[in-house]
């Protein structure tokens, strides 16, 4: 996590959304995340992720817990390889 201001938190990483005996691992992981930077006091937290059909369960889970697609961040540019999303807090 990088943050960029004093109110916003940006994720450089992936959460990999699993099958098996490890389904809800990314879920959990993410939900930790929210919470941890809704206690810091950050009100937005952006992410990177990449795009495509093989991205789309990642992107699911991400709207799931109320992200939506945002323009590039931080230090990002438009790329057709990325998603950029964005959770206000």
């Amino acid at each position: 996590m990088k943050t960029e201001s004093v109110s916003n938190l940006s994720m450089d990483g992936k959460i990999a959304v699993v099958t098996g005996s490890t389904q809800g691992l990314g879920e959990a992981m993410l939900l930790h995340l929210i919470a941890a930077a809704r206690a810091r006091g950050y009100r937005r937290l952006s992410l990177e992720t990449g795009s495509g059909v093989a991205f789309e369960p990642a992107i699911g889970l991400y709207r799931k817990h109320g992200f939506v697609e945002c323009g590039p961040f931080a230090d990002y540019s438009e790329d057709p390889f990325s998603t950029f999303m964005t959770l206000a807090l």
